[in-house]
């Protein structure tokens, strides 16, 4: 609603994927038909794939006011990621905006907007209203492919977050990433996963309300080990593995854990940890341990030649930066562990990791 002036050129994109799988698909030929719903006047539009999945039309200009309508489809076991958009031609896009939205909040309120912000976070009939822009980067992003810069923004930090930033010109047309964050000091777009280079200036893009991700968060745990011994040497100890599904997603968030089911002292006296200690977690095959868990010093007291019930740690620490992708294993240390005396007992222990992701 509200969305165009007369004249003003329209664009829609959507992303596609195999029902089944999830997986993006590309070289199919969907059709989008625009639809003028006072007389249901219908007119195909041109579809052009950007990669990646996604598929966009080609500029139509709305010959005249009123509300309008797109629809898209798709052949085959293939899933369209789109929300249902219906907008109107005539009055611009603020002052529909406001008409609107002053109609379904009733009288005595006021929007008082001249901006996108009272649009987005004004919630009608139960809803968040999503805004979709084109726009041209104005600077170079950061060389990672993480940030996209357009000084010509002027909304609040985080407005545009959960959208998505689909790229239209340059070296990596076609590819969208999910917006993250908005900075509005700088007018720094940053996504995730970021994009396959730097955006530089004069790049287009557009950034659409289709999220062509879900977030899930999911647990994998490892098989039990029997004992971890903590002595009075200080020295790294095994822990059991990690397997990761093989199933598609883009990992954003992991937290790992350490379960046991008991802790048992042997010394004949009170003992505890000595010292701040870690344990870590790497990409078994090539990666290098990083810290996931801390524990700090004269953490798990316990009295002397006794035996409590177990619990469950989880650390604070992401980890995605080394468990950063599915179908592979994850080795776990206690690195460095040392006890006032020996031993501390660790039984029927497990790892596991905590991960978040977009599928």
């Amino acid at each position: 609603m509200g969305d165009l002036t007369v004249g003003e050129t329209f664009q829609d994109a959507v992303y596609i994927v195999t029902t089944e799988t999830g997986v993006a698909k590309t070289g199919l030929t969907p059709t989008a038909t625009m639809v003028r719903i006072s007389n249901n006047t219908r007119t195909p539009l041109t579809v052009q794939e950007v990669g990646s999945g996604w598929y966009r039309v080609t500029t139509f200009t709305p010959s005249a006011a009123g509300a309008w309508a797109v629809e898209w489809a798709v052949a085959g076991a293939y899933t369209i990621k789109h929300e249902p958009k219906i907008f109107k031609v005539g009055g611009g896009q603020v002052d529909e905006i406001d008409t609107a939205i002053d109609a379904v909040k009733g009288s005595g309120w006021s929007a008082d907007t001249d901006n996108l912000e009272d649009m987005r976070d004004e919630n009608v009939g139960g809803f968040s209203m999503l805004v979709s822009i084109d726009g041209l980067a104005t600077g170079n992003g950061a060389a990672d492919g993480t940030t996209v810069v357009d000084s010509a923004r002027t909304e609040g930090n985080d407005f545009w977050n959960g959208q998505t930033l689909l790229i239209l010109s340059g070296s990596y047309s076609g590819q969208a990433r999910r917006i993250v964050d908005f900075t509005a000091v700088s007018d720094t777009f940053t996504v995730y996963p970021a994009f396959s280079g730097q955006i530089v200036t004069g790049v287009n893009y557009v950034i659409l309300p289709v999220r062509p991700y879900s977030e899930r968060t999911e647990t994998w745990f490892s098989v039990p080990q029997e004992e971890v011994a903590v002595t009075n040497a200080a020295g790294d100890k095994a822990l059991p593995s990690v397997v990761l599904p093989d199933i598609a997603g883009v990992i954003v968030r992991v937290k790992a854990g350490f379960l046991f089911r008991a802790i048992e002292e042997t010394s004949g006296g009170a003992n505890k940890l000595s010292g701040n200690q870690e344990i870590q977690v790497k990409e078994n095959a090539a990666g290098s341990f990083i810290d996931a868990i801390n524990f700090k010093d004269d953490q798990f007291g316990i009295a002397a030649s006794t035996r409590e019930g177990g619990g469950c740690v989880v650390g604070a620490i992401n980890v995605a930066s080394e468990v950063a992708a599915f179908n592979k294993t994850y080795a776990f240390q206690w690195d460095e562990a040392v006890a006032d005396a020996a031993n501390l007992q660790f039984n029927d222990v497990q790892t596991f990791l905590v991960v978040t992701f977009y599928d």
